[in-house]
């Protein structure tokens, strides 16, 4: 049998933990931040005449250009600890 301190550190610990999972819900849920680009839009702005739509070197302004703009398809994936190592 759990003594009083067992009982009510047990039920703080679940509180807790219900608040979190309810927490990461709503903040899963938010719309970005009024004013914030995404990625796509910023890489169709700035990125995609010379690299493509697809990211394969192939925009419009590529063949104007010395070097050549790489395939971005192509380039390796890193993970976050082949990063770190």
């Amino acid at each position: 049998m759990m003594g009083p301190w067992n009982v009510r550190t047990a039920a703080t610990t679940l509180f807790l933990l219900v608040i979190a999972v309810l927490a990461g819900f709503y903040l899963g849920r938010r719309e970005p931040p009024a004013g914030a680009i995404s990625g796509k839009i910023l890489y169709e702005r700035y990125c995609a005449s010379c690299h493509g739509t697809e990211g394969k070197g192939d925009g419009p302004a590529a063949e104007t250009l010395q070097p050549k703009p790489p395939d971005l398809t192509q380039l390796p994936v890193y993970s976050l600890d082949a990063l770190l190592q």
